[in-house]
């Protein structure tokens, strides 16, 4: 494959690590609780609150799948220089990928983004608008991931309008 990646800028990485960062502190802090660790030999081994460690262990009993790997992990993995450009087409080529839905989130304002339930299809197509993964690496993840051609003819085989002969 060729190497087509876009220039990850400085403040993507900074904004990539921070997620990282914070996706494995709450993993930490999910390990630490299932292995029976006090509450307060937690917060003091991570430097922060009695109350912060609570709070998380709350928010992670009510959303059990929040610590799932997604496709954005490994895109930021791929931007802070942990995963090669080839590793993040091949894992993302393989990923079941499930797709968002419109005006399911039940107060949400229709036509506003909160209405939108994100699938993790959306990752990919996030990371291709910030330009951390290029048309090429799309096009190749789209094909292999065996989207629906009819639904995204365009990712998977290339415009499908012609223009006409002058």
């Amino acid at each position: 494959m060729a190497e087509t990646m876009y220039e990850i800028t400085p403040e993507l990485v900074d904004v990539a690590r921070r997620h990282l960062n914070h996706i494995r502190w709450r993993r930490e802090i999910d390990r630490a609780h299932r292995e029976g660790e006090a509450v307060d030999v937690t917060a003091d081994r991570l430097g922060t609150t009695v109350g912060t460690i609570a709070s998380e262990i709350r928010k992670l009993e009510r959303r059990p799948n929040a610590l799932m790997r997604t496709p954005m992990e490994f895109v930021y993995e791929y931007a802070v220089g942990e995963r090669t450009r080839d590793d993040l087409i091949s894992t993302l080529s393989s990923w079941p990928y499930t797709y968002g839905r419109l005006g399911i989130t039940p107060g949400a304002e229709p036509q506003s983004s909160a209405a939108w339930d994100r699938g993790t299809w959306d990752d990919v197509k996030s990371a291709r608008a910030s330009h951390i993964i290029d048309d090429d690496a799309f096009a190749q993840i789209a094909r292999a991931a065996d989207l629906p051609a009819a639904v995204f003819p365009q990712w998977v085989h290339g415009p499908t309008r012609k223009d006409p002969a002058a």
